[in-house]
């Protein structure tokens, strides 16, 4: 039996496969950047009882010493939501949410979910 060229087993063709894949990859990457956010960078709206929370991209103010970190930890995680800002900075239009910049220091971010 002899295969046709350009078709994958499951009736795709390449492209086909490789656009669902890009897709796929974008859902996943538009769904964890929120979460990259709001679990690596420094939330100081929880202590300040502030809804919805205020994280902090920086460790430019507050004291961080209290935290169960080393610094090159805190420092890689910082980085990781750093990461994660500019790419939901970049997809905002096509996101479920709205990533807000506190104009006084753009380090300051929170999230709103679209209605």
């Amino acid at each position: 039996m002899k295969k046709t060229e350009g078709v994958r087993p499951d009736g795709m063709t390449h492209k086909e496969h490789s656009l669902a894949t890009l897709n796929l990859a974008l859902q996943i990457a538009d769904d964890l950047a929120r979460c990259e956010v709001e679990s690596f960078a420094l939330c100081e709206g929880e202590k300040l009882g502030e809804h919805p929370p205020v994280f902090r991209l920086d460790r430019s103010q507050g004291d961080v010493s209290s935290l169960p970190y080393t610094d090159e930890d805190l420092a890689r995680d910082i980085a990781d939501a750093q990461r994660a800002a500019r790419y939901i900075d970049l997809r905002m239009p096509h996101l479920p949410y709205t990533m807000h910049r506190d104009p006084a220091n753009p380090n300051r971010v929170w999230f709103t979910d679209k209605e």
